[in-house]
């Protein structure tokens, strides 16, 4: 008796331990929709020549240290490759999710009913995208994004199911 009580004791934990989960994913989402907001703001005012310079600037130290310090080295090669029309996409690409991903984390975490399926739309739709953008060019982010995604997709649903649809 007392082993099926544990085993029941330790499901229960299981499931509040998901309940927090996902609280814990929408407060982590809600401010990565805030981050991503104020990302694509600053690449609204900030020109391509003040980019580079900002770039240049941040990364002039470890490159005097290091000639061959990647993460520089790349961050470096990309603002120079970056055209207008790619940072115009990114831009609009941030804005417009971060947005999204805001109001939606709002609604799941004030628990707004009409939240719930939207946003596990919205999540599935840029796991889905990034698919898309991943058999073009693969990209180890990413890729960490889109399944963090889809896990917080599931956590939804399953809350949705369980706090609409009844009990799972």
């Amino acid at each position: 008796m007392k082993s099926t009580l544990d085993r029941l004791y330790r499901i229960g934990l299981w499931i509040k331990g998901i309940d927090g989960a996902l609280e814990m994913a929408g407060w982590i989402k809600g401010i990565d929709g805030a981050l991503e907001m104020a990302g694509g703001l600053f690449l609204l005012v900030v020109s391509q020549p003040q980019l580079g310079q900002l770039v240049t600037f941040l990364t002039q130290r470890e490159l005097t240290e290091d000639r061959s310090d990647w993460i520089a080295n790349h961050l470096r090669d990309a603002v120079s490759q970056l055209s207008p029309n790619t940072k115009l996409f990114a831009t609009m690409y941030l804005l417009g999710h971060g947005v999204v991903k805001l109001f939606l984390m709002v609604g799941l975490l004030r628990d707004w009913a009409w939240s719930y399926r939207p946003a596990i739309a919205f999540l599935l739709v840029f796991v889905g995208y990034a698919v898309y953008r991943m058999s073009l060019h693969f990209s180890f982010p990413l890729l960490l994004v889109s399944v963090m995604d889809s896990v917080i997709a599931l956590l939804v649903w399953r809350e949705y199911r369980s706090t609409y649809r009844g009990d799972i």
